[in-house]
């Protein structure tokens, strides 16, 4: 499973996956669009996050299978 990301109004630079324990279970360098592989992820939630210099975003993430 995967998804994808495109961000065209902000400048990301890394894309951070964490488990609700608050420990990080993916990371990857980010550009205008990627696509995030998440078949290694167990189903639950997750917090995505979306860094940039000086900013974050972050949207929760359910895996269902």
């Amino acid at each position: 499973s995967s998804f994808q990301i495109s961000s065209s109004s902000h400048s990301f630079t890394s894309i951070e996956i964490h488990n609700t324990s608050g420990v990080m279970v993916h990371y990857q360098n980010f550009s205008s669009k990627e696509i995030v592989d998440t078949s290694n992820l167990s189903c639950g939630i997750y917090l995505v996050t979306l860094k940039s210099v000086g900013t974050s975003v972050t949207k929760l993430l359910a895996v269902e299978r």
